[in-house]
């Protein structure tokens, strides 16, 4: 029988359906006593000006925003990743990096359409991802 997640990857982009996996993962690492990573992958046309002083202050307040979430719970086994790129391919190679168990993410991004099912990063990342991906909608 195969054990537990042990390591979750989370796609947050502030979207309710990253907050719900969000919720989900972070309660699937509890049960497994498992760490978890979360992930919001910025606009990558600005990743050419990474020191421009706008681009810091977003970088920052995306990380402060997931601290927020997860204020309270044990740091030890959560790991923030602020980063820049494009989320297809930056969310896969993370997975890979990590050596991840499962990636949770919402079916849509922030700015998904609502007709669609499934969004295009959703899409891409369980075609090209190495492990489980668990989508929420």
């Amino acid at each position: 029988m195969k054990e537990a997640y042990q390591h979750i990857l989370i796609a947050f982009d502030g979207s309710v359906q990253s907050e719900k996996a969000l919720e989900h993962s972070l309660f699937l690492a509890e049960l497994a006593d498992g760490k978890v990573t979360i992930a919001q992958v910025l606009d990558p046309l600005i990743e050419y000006y990474p020191d421009d002083p706008k681009i810091i202050e977003e970088e920052q307040e995306a990380y402060s925003i997931i601290q927020q979430k997860i204020k309270g719970l044990p740091e030890e086994k959560i790991e923030i990743v602020v980063m820049r790129g494009n989320p297809k391919d930056k969310l896969v190679e993370l997975a890979e990096k990590k050596k991840v168990d499962l990636v949770v993410m919402g079916a849509t991004s922030k700015h998904g359409i609502k007709r669609v099912i499934i969004g295009s990063t959703t899409s891409h990342v369980i075609n090209q991802c190495p492990c489980n991906v668990l989508v929420i909608r």
